[in-house]
């Protein structure tokens, strides 16, 4: 293989959709994915509805109200990453729900005719009925509130001019300390952004670039939490125009997910001691397993976790594609032999029920047992409906899917109860995706937004705005054959968030 990739060609157009789809990508699409998420989950869904303030002094911003704005029946505010809603409901109650519909604060005035809740310019904020009775207010006269905001955080506040506080519900949690990511490429923020890879811009797989962040990244930044960074970056390539570069730890970093990485086994692909046997070994990705991720970060914090961070766990894929490739190896031998490749593909679909069973033994002991108290636990996707599947046999396309169901239900059968763990399911959700595309904004399941003859082993890894696919793929739901792009990454953390909020996990468990 030649590495002319590295000869990228601009395709202005695929540039300009990108870029100025920042917020659809990222947080508009966070939002709208949580909402997306509750139509697909739930039959009682919340009411998403835009507000509109009754006065002509509302302000814009759809989480907040203006002094001498109003608040009318059926109408609400959002906070900005979409995770938290207050709605003056029907039965004249003032509520503050998540986005999963759950409440967390309300005025209580069921039954007493409120409809229109205002901010007066004496700065109390006060809920009248239809005859203009006080059912409800704030008693701040005289305190000078300025405006009324609903927080990232769910805290409903009063500020002054100045934004100081003058009143709140108090409903704010207690944010994260950190995220402490394990898994593999689909969490990777950067492991492989080192030598000529960094250089061109790329080092995730997904579109790189300013908008091109992960799941693990998205939801990051919709809970307020620090930017994740990798833990470890490192390149053992024997590609001469992509240098090696030395393995780095990097203090205060929990991005541990690595591209290539399997649940237990040190060699996955991408890995330098799959060459030559496999082309893509050049590269030499460390694919650092997820029981090393682990047992790393334990090393790291003195041997447990505080409790205070929210963890991610999603792998999987790639005990996948190596089960697959042996397969493949078993046919390509024996001429196809229906007997061995019947075989091959028992022992690969019970190759990843053992390490579906040994991700949840990691959870279990070495996440939960060391007193982690948030863990999400992703299932792994469908990737029998990746772009790449889609290009193969039907009995391939049937295998992968059976590997996957095999490992999901290994996973999640084996993980103990614990009201530690979140089970959210990528598999389902990315199935109904696939099946209701234009439900979800997506406008492509099946075609890369990443222009792979100009990316080195047709991966996402060097992708970027300059080698994108012609025309709009701003919702494309993949970068590549199997890794998701930008909009698919943050309809996952939607979804997440979702997940997260009906368990009353948008903030860290108090200590």
């Amino acid at each position: 293989m030649t590495h002319s990739a590295f000869s990228f060609v601009t395709h202005k157009r695929s540039q300009r959709a990108l870029r100025t789809s920042t917020r659809v990508l990222t947080l508009s699409a966070l939002t709208a994915a949580l909402a997306l998420g509750v139509q697909a989950a739930s039959a009682a869904t919340p009411d998403f509805s835009s507000v509109s303030a009754a006065t002509a002094t509302a302000p814009t911003n759809t989480n907040s109200l203006l002094a001498g704005a109003s608040l009318t029946t059926g109408k609400r505010l959002q906070s900005t990453n979409g995770l938290y809603r207050l709605t003056l409901q029907g039965d004249g109650n003032l509520v503050i729900y998540t986005a999963a519909g759950k409440p967390i604060w309300a005025t209580n005035t069921v039954g007493r005719g409120g409809v229109r809740l205002v901010l007066q310019k004496d700065s109390n904020l006060v809920l009248y009925t239809s005859k203009g009775k006080a059912v409800w207010a704030s008693n701040t006269v005289g305190k000078g509130a300025a405006y009324l905001l609903l927080k990232d955080d769910g805290n409903l506040v009063l500020n002054n001019a100045t934004g100081a506080k003058v009143w709140a519900t108090n409903t704010a949690g207690v944010p994260y300390a950190s995220m402490v990511s394990f898994g593999d490429s689909l969490s990777d923020v950067g492991t492989y952004r080192v030598s000529t890879i960094a250089a061109v811009g790329g080092g995730k797989y997904n579109v790189n670039g300013p908008v091109g962040r992960n799941w693990t990244e998205v939801l990051s930044a919709a809970l307020q939490l620090k930017t994740p960074c990798a833990a470890q970056t490192g390149l053992n390539s024997v590609i001469p125009s992509i240098p090696p570069a030395a393995v780095t730890n990097h203090a205060g970093c929990y991005g541990y997910a690595q591209g290539g990485a399997r649940v237990t086994n040190p060699v996955g692909p991408g890995n330098i001691n799959t060459y030559p046997q496999d082309a893509n070994g050049a590269l030499g990705q460390m694919t650092d397993p997820v029981i090393n991720q682990i047992n790393r970060h334990l090393n790291t914090v003195g041997g447990r976790f505080s409790g205070k961070e929210l963890v991610t766990v999603l792998a999987g894929g790639n005990d996948a594609f190596m089960n697959l490739a042996i397969v493949a190896g078993t046919a390509a031998a024996t001429n196809n032999d229906p007997g061995a490749v019947g075989a091959a593909s028992q022992n690969a679909v019970a190759a990843m029920a053992q390490a579906g069973a040994e991700l949840a033994a990691d959870v279990n002991t070495l996440i939960v047992g060391k007193g982690a108290k948030r863990v999400v636990v992703m299932t792994l996707p469908d990737l029998s409906q990746t772009p790449y599947a889609l290009t193969k046999p039907a009995s391939t396309q049937g295998l992968i899917n059976a590997m996957v169901t095999a490992f999901n239900s290994a996973l999640t059968s084996n993980l103990q109860a614990s009201s530690a763990v979140l089970v959210v399911d990528a598999y389902a959700q990315g199935r109904l995706q696939f099946a209701n595309p234009a439900q979800y904004g997506i406008t492509s399941v099946t075609t890369p937004a990443c222009d792979l003859t100009k990316t080195i082993f047709a991966s996402s890894l060097v992708c970027s705005t300059a080698t994108l696919a012609t025309g709009d793929v701003s919702r494309y739901a993949f970068a590549d054959g199997v890794h998701p792009a930008p909009y698919g990454y943050a309809l996952l953390a939607g979804y997440t968030a979702y997940k997260m909020a009906a368990q009353s996990w948008l903030t860290a468990p108090r200590q």
